[in-house]
This record gives structure tokens, sequence and C-alpha cells, in this order.
């Protein structure tokens, strides 16, 4: 995302601001871009554990802004900001550099502009990140439903140097800076809008496709377009709910794998700027019995099959 900002053209000024990994100096009406990425600094990285609300499968982990008490945030790599909610921003008198600019966002079909902040530091686990660049949104949680209150998210932005595996059936997780290793089995994705997209080999009574599959682990459930579905002869015109006999995703080989029958081009997903029109849709009900692991350095990402463990 390109920060939408212009400087003051009345008055000569400089200002400098932290623009998702690179410095925006404005020096009258001069616009100097510098290459500044997001420092991350830890000690060793180990496994954490998250929380979750029913139906997503976004972590929910805990963070401190500035040293402070921690806080609850969604790690949501469908975002590449990262966001607080103004709310709560204000109700706790954070303190914060905040930008004369606005950015303008379309998250839910609606542009509006938001206001620029930055926060010195963000702390999740053992990792810290330096001048980070926020966005503030009014409202923005999903989790108080779920009975579970979160104050924002963090996005792909401050995730770019490091892995980030999430084993869901042990709801733990690994935030670490990424190995030179690339293991075998990944499936590179693709920022479609602001959303992954990943291609996937599809085995129908018509032959193997390969289709494009949105990766959104903020949907509930998993869909395939019902017009293709009818076509390949997985679904008829009757039902709600099909099965896709086998799929392959990367190293991942699944079957008889259940999904929703709906109207793709009705959900949030196309983006007809880049003529992109997905087939399918994978969200948390398959999420839940895999290990996820996203390589952002490499835009890469693996999907493996384990065992649900019971919690004790």
């Amino acid at each position: 995302m390109v920060c939408d900002v212009t400087p003051q053209q009345t008055t000569e000024m400089k200002y400098e601001m932290c623009c998702l990994g690179r410095v925006v100096i404005f020096v009258g009406s001069l616009v100097l871009i510098v290459e500044a990425p997001i420092t991350a600094q830890s000690a060793k990285a180990g496994w954490m554990p998250f929380e979750m609300v029913e139906q997503s499968a976004l972590p929910i982990v805990r963070a401190k802004f500035n040293k402070s008490e921690t806080y609850r945030l969604l790690l949501d790599p469908s975002f590449e900001e990262t966001i607080l909610d103004m709310t709560f921003v204000v109700g706790r008198n954070m303190s914060l550099l905040h930008s004369e600019h606005a950015v303008e966002i379309d998250y839910y079909g609606e542009k509006e502009k938001v206001p620029v902040a930055f926060l010195d530091e963000i702390s999740i686990g053992n990792l810290s990140f330096q001048k980070v660049m926020t966005l503030l949104v009014e409202g923005d949680d999903s989790t108080t439903i779920g009975g579970i209150r979160s104050f924002g998210r963090i996005g792909r932005s401050i995730l770019e140097p490091l892995r980030l595996t999430i084993h869901y059936p042990r709801q733990l997780l690994l935030l670490e800076e990424a190995p030179d290793e690339v293991p075998p089995g990944s499936v590179p994705y693709v920022i479609k809008g602001r959303f992954m997209s990943i291609p996937a080999k599809v085995t129908t009574p018509r032959g193997q496709q390969e289709i494009d599959f949105v990766f959104d682990p903020g949907a509930s459930g998993s869909v395939i377009d019902r017009k293709w579905a009818i076509e390949q002869g997985i679904a008829t015109k009757t039902e709600d709910r099909t099965k896709i006999p086998a799929m392959q995703i990367g190293g991942l080989f699944v079957e008889n794998t259940s999904v929703l029958l709906g109207v793709m081009r009705e959900l949030p997903y196309r983006d007809k700027k880049a003529k992109y029109e997905p087939l399918g849709l994978i969200g948390a009900e398959l999420m839940f019995g895999l290990s996820v692991t996203y390589d952002f350095s490499r835009d890469l990402v693996w999907l493996v099959q384990v065992e649900k463990k019971e919690k004790s």
C-alpha cells in the first residue's frame, strides 16, 4: 500500500515519516524516498501460545506498545499495515507521534481516510519492532463477538523479514528470522487487492485444473464458485455444500474437502483493476487441521497436515 500523503504547499518544511519500510522526506515541494526497513530485534526465538475466536484462524497474540502492559492484537497476513483501534489509543492516552497526514484505505468496500501515527516500539514475545507506522481506525475489532477483545492488527509490513509458523491444533506459533534454507512443499502467494492468492491443483470428473484460491484465515469456511463446481461435475444446482474430490496445494494433498458453494464474484476478493477473479476461498475450516508457515521475505507459504492434539 502506498501512503497517500502530500506536503504542505504554503510553507517550506522538512518532514520525515516511516512509510511501510521507507522514510519519506518532504523538503518544500520536493519528495525524497529513502529505504529504511523497520528493524526487528530479538532474543532466541521460541514458540508462544495464541488465542483464537470461533470460526476464525487469525491468531490473537499479546503485544506491548512502548514497553506498556500487554494488549491483544490480531496477527493478520491479509493486511499490509499495522492498525490500532482509535478508541483504544485515546482511552489509554497512548503516547504516539502523530502525522498531519492521512492515508486512504478501502478495507471493507468503502473508501475512507484514516490518521497515521508512529509507535516507538511494538514487542511480541522475544521480538521487538521499532518506529512502526500505524493506522488509527475507528472500532477495528472483529473478536469481541467471540468473547475476546482485541485492539488492532499486525500486518505484513513489519513481518517482512520473518517466517511465521502457526500450529493450529496445538495453538502455538513461532516468529523467527527467515532461515536461509527453503524446505520443499512451498507454494508462492501473490497479493491481490489486500488478500493472498495461491494456486491449487484440483481434480474433478472433468480432469485436473489449476485454479486460484484466496487464502484468508479470517474467513470461517472454504468456498468454491457454484457455477464452476456445477460445470466440473462436483455439484448440482440444488446443493449448498459439496466436496472437492482431490486438491493439492504445494506439498499438501487432501481428498474430499468439504466446501460451501457460493458466488465468488459477490465476495470481497475480486480485484477489478487487476482483472482478478478467484474461483475459491480457503478459510479457517480447513486451516484448523494444519500447520501453516508464511515466509514473508520470499512470498511463500507451506501447508502441512498435522494430527490434532487434545488440550490438557
